[in-house]
């Protein structure tokens, strides 16, 4: 909940009226005097000790709506290292700083999982101006460069023989380039659910939905259910 104190009531009116502006971080406003006893706040969670095999959107979802509302895509990383915490903005109508702890249940086993807040101010405006990477231009002197002969070399330098048909880039930089490509290519899907299968004469659409399904599961299995919160 964000107050704002105006001098003048017609100052109210003209800030109420310019939706455009505040539109964009704020769903509304109203006068302090209809404020209701009951809000909502932003808070960052750390769900603490799920299993690494249960690490996807939907389980961290489904332990995040014990406590709140999740604000913000939950997004997991390949490159994370410490896998016994994940974190979960919400949106939550707690008073409290929470801290607490769920039951999650899958395939009959009771796992004890902690559910604890984040010490971590959110605010919709940025903090200052955003630093943007400043890419120089290089120029390059047009007569000295045409003056230069592409087979002399300086001293110290080797010519790189080995891809003259690639326009003399080695075949190190391209297999560099290349894993590069692949990797930056796999980072977008969190996780990797993809399936290649040839589907043999008669296979219908929703028989290949169950294969993908069954293969999602057996990755990232989800668990069952959320059980009684405690309080530590």
């Amino acid at each position: 909940m964000v107050g704002i104190r105006f001098q003048s009531t017609p100052d109210v009116k003209d800030f109420l009226s310019k939706n455009n502006y505040w539109g964009e971080w704020f769903k509304e406003f109203r006068f302090g005097k209809a404020l209701e006893g009951t809000f909502d706040r932003i808070a960052w969670i750390k769900i603490v000790g799920l299993p690494a095999k249960f690490w996807n959107e939907e389980n961290f979802s489904k332990i995040a709506c014990e406590f709140g509302k999740v604000a913000a895509p939950i997004e997991i990383l390949p490159s994370i290292q410490d896998l016994s915490i994940g974190n979960v903005c919400i949106l939550t109508g707690s008073k409290r700083r929470i801290n607490d702890e769920v039951l999650v249940e899958y395939d009959r086993n009771i796992l004890k999982v902690g559910v604890i807040e984040s010490e971590f101010d959110w605010s919709p405006f940025p903090s200052g101006m955003s630093d943007k990477l400043k890419v120089s231009e290089s120029y390059v002197d047009e007569d000295s460069s045409l003056n230069l002969d592409e087979n002399e070399l300086e001293e110290g330098e080797i010519k790189d023989t080995c891809n003259d048909d690639v326009d003399g880039i080695s075949g190190t930089i391209l297999a560099n380039d290349s894993e590069d490509i692949a990797m930056d290519a796999g980072a977008n899907d969190i996780p990797a659910t993809v399936v290649m299968a040839s589907p043999t004469v008669g296979e219908s659409a929703a028989g290949m939905q169950d294969v993908q399904q069954s293969y999602r599961e057996s990755q990232h299995p989800v668990i069952n259910s959320i059980g009684q919160k405690k309080r530590r």
